[in-house]
Formats: structure tokens, C-alpha cells, sequence
């Protein structure tokens, strides 16, 4: 690390499993770069100023199961042949597009990272292995039909600080964590989350949200909606089934309260994001917190 190469050196032992080139001035990855480390599980070049990669580079690798390239300046993604690799992360480069057979050759993907990037929308995914995946940080405004089906496994679902203004129904009856914030999402379809029978954690604070999204039959332990445009509690809230230690954040949002919150203020000991609710009106309530409020006067 931090040695200024320009270039993989010559003299790595051919029998390492693992080589760390981490903060330095590579510029591009040439073709069997790699081939007479045969050993080798590990490679990391994040914090380098790659932008080129040949798409025989890390052929002849039988054991490689890990790929950094984090903080690179990728614009596209080379041909990945490596039936082996669990992990890839690409996160912080220049990468526009995703075709859809860009990761067919990596049957055994557990853990793939694109934050940060310039991606504009998700093609079909087809990574049955997969069980993280991010998509954080982008300037995703469409996600195309289909494009998670094949996600079988998938447990962690990262689509934080995009362009998404509505979300298609989720097909991944695996998935327990799931990221929506800081997009433009203001209304969400009925069945959106109606797939989603293993979900834990729903984030979907910072975005246009007027009303709660319909929640039947979900599990969560924990449910984010704060700085949203949510004026009333929808009934379809209390089709929430609370877990113990449930917690909920709804603060920051213009709420009119009135005897719709009345659900959520018998529930307020149970969920500590209720002390942050204020009301926005009537008049009577306005500027206060709905903590201050008794049942009896909503």
C-alpha cells in the first residue's frame, strides 16, 4: 500500500492467496495480469486510478473469491469469467451501465457493491447466489421490470440517495433488509411490499411520501418514514403485526392530529420514534408533540 506503483510488480511469490496494491497509481489491469498466481483468493486495488480493465485479466485465477476496486475510476465493468468469486465491490467509480448478462459467469456471488456510481437504471439480475447487494448513492430513476426475480437469496437491498420516484412490487420473499431513503418516492402501489414475508428493516425516511404505505403482514422490527410530506395515519398502518423491541420513526412530518393518530398514540410506549411526532394542525394541536396530547382530545 501507498508504495506510488504504476503497475503490478514482478517480483509477488506466485504462491500468495492474497495481494493488497491498495492506494496506489495503477492505471489499468492487462490482460492474464494475474495468471501465475494460482493461489490466489484475494485482490485489492481500491484507492488506485484504474479506468481500464481487460476482460481476460483475472482468467487463469481458480481460486479467487474476493475483488476490491472500490475508489477507482471504472467507467464500465469487464467480462467477469470466475465461477469462484463470493465478493466484488465497485463501489465509488464512474460505472453508466449494467448489461444483463454482466454477471452470468459469477455463479457463486454472495456480495456485490456498486455504491456510488453513475448508474441510471437496474437491469435483470441474474445472480441467484446473491445475498448483499448495493445500489446506494447512484442516479437510478427506473428500475426495470424484472430485474430482481432472480434474486432468490437475497437478504440486503441497498437503493438509498437515488432518483427513484415509485418502487415496483418486490419479488424477494428472502429479502430482511431493505434501503429506500433519501430518494423522490411519493406514492408507493398497494402491493408493493405485499412479497416481502421476511422483512425486518424498512427504511424509507427522507423521500415525498404523503400517506403510509399499506404494511399487511409484515414482521418489522424496525420502520423508518421520518422526513417525509405524511399529513394522517392511514389505517392500513395498523395492519403492522409489532414485534418486541419494534421501533418506529415518523417524526418530521406535517401530521394532523386528529383521531386517525389515535393508533399510534395508544402504541407509544411500545415505539420510542413517537415521541418526535408534532403536529402541523388543527390549530388547537399545532407546534405541539402528539406525546402531549391525550386520546381524548384528538
Amino acid at each position: 500500500q501507498n508504495a506510488g506503483l504504476t503497475e503490478i510488480p514482478g517480483d509477488i511469490p506466485p504462491a500468495v492467496t492474497r495481494i493488497d496494491l491498495a492506494s496506489n497509481l495503477i492505471t489499468s489491469l492487462d490482460k492474464n495480469a494475474f495468471s501465475k498466481f494460482t493461489e490466489l483468493h484475494e485482490f485489492d486495488v481500491n484507492k488506485n486510478s484504474i479506468s481500464e480493465i481487460h476482460d481476460e485479466a483475472f482468467d487463469e485465477l481458480p481460486k479467487l473469491e474476493k475483488i476490491i476496486l472500490f475508489m477507482n475510476t471504472l467507467v464500465k465493468i469487464p467480462k467477469l469469467r470466475i465461477s469462484t468469486l463470493e465478493y466484488l465491490d465497485l463501489s465509488n467509480n464512474k460505472i453508466s451501465i449494467i448489461y444483463d448478462s454482466t454477471f452470468d459467469a459469477l455463479l457463486n456471488l454472495t456480495t456485490l457493491y456498486l455504491y456510488d456510481n453513475n448508474l441510471e437504471e437496474i437491469p435483470k439480475l441474474r445472480i441467484l447466489t446473491l445475498k448483499y447487494l448495493s445500489f446506494g448513492k447512484n442516479k437510478i430513476r427506473k428500475i426495470n421490470d424484472g430485474a430482481f426475480d432472480a434474486l432468490v437469496n437475497l437478504k440486503t437491498l441497498y437503493l438509498d440517495n437515488n432518483e427513484l420516484k415509485a418502487i415496483p412490487a418486490l419479488p424477494i420473499s428472502t429479502l430482511e433488509y431493505l434501503h429506500l431513503q433519501n430518494n423522490k418516492i411519493c406514492t408507493l402501489n398497494d402491493d408493493t411490499f405485499d412479497a416481502l414475508y421476511s422483512l425486518k428493516r424498512l427504511y424509507l425516511n427522507n423521500n415525498k411520501l404523503e400517506s403510509i404505505p399499506k404494511l399487511r403482514g409484515l414482521h418489522l422490527d424496525t420502520l423508518a418514514l421520518h422526513n417525509n410530506k405524511i399529513h394522517q395515519q392511514s389505517h392500513d398502518f395498523e395492519d403492522l403485526t409489532l414485534n418486541r423491541n419494534f421501533e418506529l420513526y415518523i417524526g418530521d412530518n406535517p401530521f394532523e392530529c386528529d383521531c386517525q393518530m389515535s393508533w399510534i398514540l395508544h402504541n407509544s410506549t411500545a415505539m420510542p420514534g413517537c415521541s418526535e411526532i408534532q403536529c402541523a394542525s388543527p390549530n388547537k394541536h399545532s407546534g405541539k408533540f402528539l406525546c402531549e396530547i391525550s386520546g381524548e382530545e384528538l
